[in-house]
């Protein structure tokens, strides 16, 4: 399923996380200031192999993920321990494959800087498992504890998601090995205080200066708690059905924020449904109300309070999938069990059915798989697949054309750059109400569109209305750094050398990591010394980008 994956190209912020990164070039670097320095380092040893490639990215992405589907086919054979040992292969091979091939896991696979994900979910599953086998293990099971402590504080160091860890653990605990909260307390009373205190990892982590602070937190600011809360509970909705039935499938949301509560009566019902189900389920002792629990509790560190700019992303279903996963495979087993009770011939009737629906759904999903990875082996395939979504998507056409571009094809790039402008324009006449998304409002990405708009003219050659353009993002937005280096290569192309120059070093005062504005300043200071400027060296003018 995942063999045509190796073609996939960098997207989004795998340009700005890997490519253009130089802290995943040491291992120091690497490790700091990042919320994620166990997935970044993990990025630094694809570096130091080979240089970041995507063959090597995407191989090691791959491993990850069948490591964790081979974790979580450990897990559900043990805890079918009822079943007969046939049948726990069964069931555990057919929901760990469910899981593995399903198509919404592409995101956090193919889509290489989402590495973060999948390696944080496999460090989940591998304390899980390590715990079920400490536990299994009586008198000699505190080196499985030790190690399952490990791989959780290497969870939390991947990505802070793994906090739920921690509370999975228990729930597993609680139905499939202690049979209560109290025993699993005192038989793993160690266990469970040192994966407690693996939550001082994430807490540190974001006590500092790291990727993520401007666009997830409370601090952040891109919505409140309570408005978040409440349009996520649309986007919960939305990922179950994507469980389901996952096409189509989207890059890039851009899911609107909430603007009453009257809009989400429905899927607040819903969700609170869910939740009243899956707590009385689990009470019972029911497989269905754990994995209704899983799904939810590894959703909450993204779709309860805490605000993230982006709403909604495929990517966050990785490890809630589990849940849907092994309740379809329980139903399905649940049905043959009932079927096949009228002896052996029905019985051999009832699981032979139940193997063709379990093959038929691993097919289905599987395919689609394989579809969902092509739309990663071209940024214009992938963009334009955004925009089939969400046709208001300014973040994808601004990539489109940014694709398009670097194709040779300026002339469309320009003709969809000016048409998305031209409804940016009009979305702000009118208060821009349909276009406050997360993917940014239309005020957002007015100075966003006219820079990408500018560097477009810039490459075709037309420095006035290119100079303009930079101009008018820079009225919006006074600090966007990448609009002032832009409008220093037009003042540079047209001879204004001083001007040029200030514009610059603004712009690295800015963004002190822009290579190319610091390239643009040394070739300044090169011709003022009257050093002959360098081949590499970067302009913008007529088929060339800033």
């Amino acid at each position: 399923m995942y063999a045509n994956s190796f073609r996939g190209v960098f997207l989004y912020d795998d340009a700005t996380r890997l490519l253009d990164n130089p802290a995943i070039r040491s291992p120091l670097t690497a490790l700091l200031r990042t919320s994620r320095p166990v997935t970044m380092f993990s990025f630094y040893l694809n570096h130091a192999a080979g240089g970041m490639r995507p063959f090597g990215v995407h191989l090691v992405n791959l491993c990850i993920h069948l490591a964790a589907a081979l974790l979580l086919y450990a897990i559900v054979h043990d805890a079918a321990g009822r079943a007969g040992t046939e049948r726990r292969r069964l069931l555990a091979g057919a929901a760990a494959a469910l899981w593995m091939v399903h198509p919404v896991q592409t995101e956090s696979v193919t889509y290489m800087v989402q590495r973060a994900e999948s390696l944080a979910g496999l460090w989940v599953l591998a304390t899980l498992y390590l715990a079920v086998r400490g536990a299994r293990a009586g008198r000699a099971g505190h080196r499985w504890y030790t190690a399952a402590i490990v791989c959780c504080a290497l969870g939390m160091g991947s990505k802070p998601v793994a906090v739920t860890a921690p509370v999975l653990v228990v729930l597993h605990d609680r139905l499939f090995l202690a049979g209560s909260f109290r025993g699993a307390w005192r038989a793993r009373r160690g266990l469970y205080l040192g994966l407690a205190a693996t939550w001082l990892i994430p807490a540190a982590l974001l006590a500092v200066p790291h990727e993520s602070a401007t666009s997830a937190g409370f601090e952040a600011g891109v919505a409140t708690p309570w408005r978040y809360a409440l349009t996520q509970t649309g986007v919960i909705v939305h990922y179950l059905r994507l469980a389901v039935w996952p096409v189509p499938l989207c890059l890039d949301y851009g899911w609107p924020l909430v603007e009453r509560g009257a809009q989400v009566w429905v899927p607040a019902l819903c969700v609170g449904g869910l939740l009243v189900l899956s707590v009385w389920g689990y009470a019972r002792r029911w497989t269905a109300g754990y994995a209704g629990l899983w799904f939810l509790i590894a959703l909450a560190p993204t779709s309860s309070v805490v605000p993230i700019a982006d709403h909604a992303a495929e990517h966050r279903l990785y490890l809630a999938l589990g849940g849907p996963a092994v309740l379809f495979t329980a139903a399905v087993y649940g049905a043959v069990c009932r079927a096949g009770r009228g002896g052996t011939h029905a019985m051999r009737r009832a699981w032979g059915a139940g193997v063709l629906v379990l093959g038929a759904a691993i097919v289905a999903l599987g395919a689609e798989t394989v579809s969902r990875n092509r739309d990663y082996h071209a940024r214009e395939r992938m963009f334009r697949s955004v925009l089939a979504v969400r046709p208001d998507n300014f973040r994808a056409a601004v990539s489109l054309s940014n694709a398009l571009v670097e194709e040779g094809r300026a002339a469309e790039a320009e003709a969809l750059l000016r048409r998305t402008a031209d409804r940016i324009v009009a979305g702000l006449a009118d208060g821009g109400a349909r276009f406050r998304t997360s993917a940014g409002s239309a005020g957002y990405f007015y100075p966003v569109v006219q820079n990408a708009l500018g560097r477009v003219l810039l490459y075709r050659g037309e420095l006035e209305e290119a100079g303009w353009r930079f101009e008018q993002a820079l009225e919006a937005r006074p600090d966007y750094a990448v609009a002032l280096h832009n409008l220093a290569v037009v003042r540079w192309e047209r001879g204004a050398r001083r001007e040029a120059e200030c514009l610059a070093a603004r712009a690295l005062r800015l963004k002190p990591d822009s290579i190319k504005s610091r390239e643009l300043l040394e070739r300044i200071a090169r011709e003022r010394a009257g050093t002959p400027a360098k081949e590499n060296a970067p302009a913008g003018g007529p088929g060339r980008l800033p």
